[in-house]
């Protein structure tokens, strides 16, 4: 594609001048059948004949110019196309002989005023030093006055426009240098007929300002079609929408880092002097560039998880208490499909169902696509190259992306072979890839790690592995391991009402809240005092962890000890009947909701119900000013 059209000054005046008429000395009628031109061999003659060598000479001076065979001339404008006359006036005209192959070959005529005005007589010769377009590096003037000044070396085109066949002479050549960007682009186009391999080879050497001027007029120009060709523009589309697609033009594919272009070698010196960037947080203290597994038990709420980050990431919003930074997002939602999408954002974002806002178009679903081993990875990276603002992508899950196994390959080879080329992928475009996985069933392991399904492969080669699992008092928690990332034990929360999942705190600090409040409850339920037994089976908590917290919230003031080994509420005022039977029905719903996950939405996701109703009576009376409990919820609680 030729990039800019404008056509240079030199080819542009093949036209010959007015002057005056005045009384012929010498007339030279030649005729030539072939070209309706006069004839070279006249024109030579004439030329010889003709005095003015002196005012040439002079002439030429004044530009610089030391330059002898050529003569100051005054020709008659209105004489037919096939005579050249000369006439007894005020000289114009530079008449600077051409030859080809030491032979005279036309006549260049150059006005005196203008050098870049200049026409040829007789119309055969294409190019002033002719002989010099052979060589391997070609220089091309602007004019016959800048050719001059450079002795006589390179060329310089004497066809009018419209007729640049010649410049197929200098396609041998392995350098041609020009002074103006018009040329070069004329150059380009009829010399190497466009080709972009030949771009290296022409060089300019002009005005470095008028050309920064050229290029900026061309940039104008592609800009213009660009944006045109590029807009969407809608009856009713916002100023902000149209100028973040405006600035999408423009904004940079970066070349992904393949193992040739990154640094894979390096000694202990340099390495310590090298000065890396810190780990890029998609969603800050969780997901990080790189290759990310989030495993977790069927209907655990993993999809609500990654669906929450995608919004968040796509709007620029916040995720699990962090503030994720704006980017493009591909999620691939192999195992929904439209219609419970859509459900699923706007139980997520009530704003766009209620209040009709618009979801960011920089979300990309899809439903269906290929296996990695079917272009699955190629797609990938074709859509990452096609938006260098992506910041995000979702595979849900493993199962439907994974290559199709044949044979009886490693299980663990083919596991790593799964995750290795995402990590390389997520690694060349500097973007979070998280692949949604199961994990195994049957009882917690001590490492929750060693539950994800399949083999060590997996892990292996992923860059972070995230685990979302139940304990067994009913509490969700997170836990995080990887190359670059602390490893992370979080209590997390699904807020039924919002769809969302929260962060509650450390794992083992909100497990020490949330055991103390179940003996609180179950206490205050009782209005009589209980024995750890029955405190244990009725708050759904194992013996040893109500033994360990009843001392703890004696020494509190919160419940005290009755005699043989009960315990009970420590106030001077008994509950009375409505609150006993107000807080029996706080219990049995908490104790429902104590599982924090989705399950319940996964049949109906119109939930409409949920404990949202009892939250400002239940914080009254369990963590109000007479109580010493901290609210369970814990550090970044405000989200659930």
């Amino acid at each position: 594609m030729r990039p800019f059209d404008l056509t240079s000054q030199s080819q542009m005046n093949s036209h010959r001048p007015q002057c005056r008429p005045a009384e012929a000395v010498a007339v030279t009628e030649i005729k030539d059948e072939f070209t309706g031109l006069p004839n070279p061999v006249d024109v030579e003659a004439a030329f010889q004949a003709a005095t003015g060598a002196e005012a040439a000479q002079a002439c030429l001076a004044e530009h610089g110019v030391n330059y002898t065979d050529a003569k100051m001339i005054a020709i008659d404008d209105e004489a037919p196309g096939d005579t050249f006359v000369f006439i007894d006036a005020e000289p114009d005209w530079i008449a600077l002989p051409v030859y080809q192959a030491g032979a005279f070959a036309d006549l260049c005529l150059i006005h005196r005023n203008n050098p870049n005005a200049f026409h040829t007589v007789c119309g055969r010769a294409h190019w002033l030093g002719a002989d010099n377009a052979s060589r391997a590096k070609i220089v091309i003037h602007e004019n016959p006055v800048e050719w001059l000044k450079a002795g006589c070396g390179g060329v310089v085109s004497l066809a009018g426009f419209g007729h640049m066949q010649h410049f197929k002479d200098l396609a041998k050549a392995c350098t041609i240098e020009v002074g103006t960007l018009d040329a070069a682009n004329d150059v380009w186009e009829w010399t190497f007929g466009g080709d972009e391999k030949a771009l290296k080879k022409i060089q300019l050497n002009g005005d470095a300002d008028a050309i920064r001027d050229d290029l900026a007029w061309q940039a104008a120009d592609t800009a213009k079609r660009r944006v045109r060709d590029a807009l969407d523009v809608p009856a009713g589309t916002d100023l902000h929408k149209l100028y973040r697609q405006m600035e999408s033009v423009f904004t940079p594919k970066p070349a992904p880092q393949t193992e040739s272009t990154r640094q894979t070698g390096f000694n202990a010196r340099d390495l310590m002097l090298m000065e890396f960037a810190p780990v890029s947080y998609v969603v800050p203290g969780y997901i990080a560039e790189g290759c990310t597994i989030l495993a977790g038990a069927s209907k655990l709420g993993k999809s609500w998880l990654v669906l929450q980050a995608a919004t968040a990431v796509a709007m620029g919003g916040t995720c699990l208490g962090g503030q994720c930074e704006q980017g493009d997002v591909l999620y691939l939602a192999l195992e929904d499909n439209g219609r419970r999408l859509k459900s699923r954002i706007k139980m997520q974002n009530p704003s766009a169902g209620l209040l009709k806002q618009e979801m960011p178009e920089c979300l990309q679903f899809e439903t269906e696509w290929p296996r990695a081993d079917q272009g699955g990875l190629q797609k990938i990276t074709d859509w990452l190259t096609d938006h260098p603002n992506a910041k995000l992508v979702i595979i849900d899950v493993l199962k439907m992306f994974r290559a199709n196994r044949k044979g009886n390959k490693n299980p663990y080879d083919l596991d790593y072979e799964d995750i290795g080329p995402l990590s390389k992928i997520a690694a060349a475009f500097n973007v979070a890839i998280v692949v949604v996985h199961h994990t195994n069933k049957g009882a917690l392991s001590s490492d929750p790690f060693d539950r994800v399904s399949g083999t060590g492969g997996i892990s292996g080669a992923a860059d972070t592995t995230l685990i979302m699992a139940r304990n067994d008092d009913g509490l969700v928690e997170l836990y995080g391991r990887g190359r670059d990332i602390e490893e992370i034990e979080t209590a997390i929360a699904f807020d039924k009402m919002t769809c969302r999942w929260g962060v509650r705190g450390d794992a083992r600090e909100v497990h020490m809240s949330d055991a103390a409040a179940a003996v609180i409850r179950v206490l205050t339920a009782a209005g009589e005092p209980m024995g750890p037994t029955a405190i244990a089976k009725a708050a759904g908590l194992k013996a040893v962890v109500v033994r360990q917290h009843l001392p703890r919230l004696a020494k509190a003031g919160d419940i005290q000890r009755e005699a043989r080994g009960k315990w009970a509420i420590a106030s001077q005022v008994a509950p009375s009947k409505t609150d006993n039977t107000f807080v029996t029905n706080v219990t049995s719903a908490s104790t429902h909701d104590n599982d924090n996950t989705p399950e319940s939405n996964e049949s109906n996701e119109s939930n409409e119900g949920g404990v949202g109703c009892y939250i400002e009576e239940i914080g009254s009376m369990l963590w109000g000013p007479h109580s010493r409990l901290a609210s369970p919820v814990g550090r970044g609680g405000s989200e659930v």
